[in-house]
């Protein structure tokens, strides 16, 4: 898991950390600017791998789905 203690890690900064890392982005806003198809599997593995909400990507990154 890269170092991520799952779902215990999911406070408001290591969000970011994951999100940057997992997706690798330099900032969270540049998921909206990806393609529908690739944001939204990235999206699902944020989920499923790291256990983090979709309000929780929403409110860290301003992606609202």
């Amino acid at each position: 898991m890269s170092g991520y203690a799952g779902k215990a890690a999911n406070n408001g900064g290591c969000c970011d950390k994951i999100i940057m890392d997992h997706c690798k982005v330099s900032y969270g806003a540049e998921l909206q600017n990806l393609g529908t198809y690739k944001r939204n599997a990235y999206i699902r593995e944020l989920r499923d791998r790291y256990g983090l909400s979709i309000r929780q990507i929403e409110i860290q990154e301003g992606i609202y789905t």
